[in-house]
């Protein structure tokens, strides 16, 4: 058996980097007594760990940071372009539609509450719970929702520019 088959390798990696606390490690080295493929992980690791203890980091070359410096002043410099700013007219836009939206949910809650005032009517739990005027925003929020994933693919298409339109292949 491989050390990946073993559904308790973790045991060896608690063993070999002394992590958890008494319990943990005395059960994992109960463990490790029995499954010599991951006697065999810890062997490796050791190994390993013993070759990275006596590696001997070698000391970056003297002229390197000059080099750098120099290849950094001699690199063509452009300016960045100034951004422009969006222009907030557009915003402006969609004040008559947030109106709009406002007097939809007015609307909507009146005819919810009349609804849920009539005689035999049982209502709405959600209605009951927190008014018609939140309700008719929920539906509407939903319904935005709906409408966004349904044009998700066309301004997905739209976002990758012209060649990938379904107007560029017709």
């Amino acid at each position: 058996m491989r050390v990946t088959e073993c559904r308790h390798r973790g045991a060896a990696l608690a063993v070999h980097f002394a992590e958890g606390d008494e319990r943990t490690l005395d059960a994992a080295r109960a463990h490790l007594e029995s499954c010599s493929a991951c006697r065999q992980y810890v062997a490796e690791l050791s190994t390993l760990q013993g070759a990275l203890d006596t590696w001997v980091d070698e000391p970056a070359p003297a002229t390197l940071r000059a080099r750098v410096l120099a290849r950094a002043a001699a690199a063509p410099r452009q300016a960045p372009k100034p951004s422009s700013a969006p222009d907030a007219l557009p915003l402006f836009a969609l004040v008559p539609v947030m109106a709009a939206l406002v007097a939809v949910i007015r609307v909507l809650s009146g005819g919810l509450e009349a609804w849920a005032s009539a005689p035999g009517s049982e209502g709405l739990a959600l209605l009951d719970l927190i008014g018609p005027t939140p309700v008719a925003a929920l539906c509407l929020l939903a319904l935005g929702g709906l409408a966004t994933l349904a044009l998700a693919p066309a301004l997905f298409l739209e976002s990758r520019g012209p060649r990938h339109t379904l107007s560029a292949h017709t």
